[in-house]
This record gives structure tokens, C-alpha cells and sequence, in this order.
């Protein structure tokens, strides 16, 4: 039953899989690029929306108890109680939870790994992640590699 397809070293299992795998990233994709559709043309009120679900997920830990993040209701309140930072106001922060490993001094979530990223000029940068901080950027990355696999299944 698993005759090899004439001219090629497949099975017919191996194609209708790899058509069924095809088939759910069209949908994926279709279904992403409707979302970003939708989300681009609400894009302040989606900002908004997430800028108030971090702050109501991370207000329980020490960075969030110090800028009151349980009474945050909107950008304005947020942007009330809390300075412009940059990666530097973080640093001594994450450079302590790597070496210690107490996160909740920043995140709610466990870090399950820290990312470096290096621009032109500075030192290393490390980047905490989250097992939801990665699902969420996978949902994104997904119609990119949907598209890619298209391309290459029809070469």
C-alpha cells in the first residue's frame, strides 16, 4: 500500500500529508492576515487593549508594585506613573534575574530564556522571554513561514 509515487521518492502518505500540512498553513494564514487586517484598523484601540493587559498581568511583581500598575486604567494613568525607560533603566534588573533568577521582580511569567541581542554600537543586550512572550510571537511568524513553504512546494 505504500507504493512509491512514480518519479519521486514519496509515498502517497507522505504527499496527502504534506498537502493536509499545506492546507492548515493557508488556513493559518488567511486566518492571520485577517487578524492583522482587523487589528491595523483598530491599531489605538488595540494598543491600548494590550498596553492594559501587560499592565494588570505584571502588577503583582516588584517593578509593577512600584509604579502602582493595580490602578492603571488607561494610557493616560500609565503614562502618569510611569518615566520613558530605556534598555539601560532595565539592564542591572535582568543582568540580576539571569544570575539569581528571581523574575518576578520584573515579569509574572518564568523566564524560560534570556535572548541577546547586539546592535551596531553597545554592549549586549539580554532579553527576557516567556513561554506565552514566544506562543505569541510564533502566531505571528507563522504566515511568514506559511508563505515561504508555498513557495517552495511550488517550485
Amino acid at each position: 500500500m505504500k507504493k512509491l509515487v512514480q518519479g519521486n521518492n514519496q509515498t502517497i502518505f507522505d504527499r496527502i500529508s504534506d498537502r493536509l500540512f499545506l492546507l492548515m498553513l493557508q488556513y493559518l494564514n488567511r486566518k492571520a492576515l485577517k487578524n492583522l487586517q482587523k487589528d491595523t484598523a483598530n491599531a489605538a484601540q488595540v494598543q491600548h487593549q494590550v498596553l492594559i493587559e501587560i499592565v494588570k498581568l505584571q502588577q503583582n511583581t516588584e517593578y509593577g508594585k512600584n509604579y502602582n500598575f493595580a490602578t492603571i486604567k488607561s494610557v493616560t494613568d500609565f503614562k502618569k506613573r510611569h518615566p520613558l525607560t530605556t534598555y539601560e533603566d532595565y539592564r542591572s534588573l535582568i543582568e540580576n534575574i539571569a544570575n539569581i533568577g528571581n523574575f518576578n521582580q520584573l515579569v509574572a511569567e518564568p523566564i524560560i530564556l534570556f535572548q541577546e541581542i547586539a546592535g551596531t554600537t553597545g554592549p549586549t543586550k539580554l532579553i527576557p522571554r516567556s513561554l506565552s512572550d514566544l506562543s505569541v510571537r510564533w502566531q505571528d511568524i507563522i504566515p511568514i513561514h506559511c508563505r515561504i513553504y508555498q513557495e517552495k512546494a511550488h517550485q
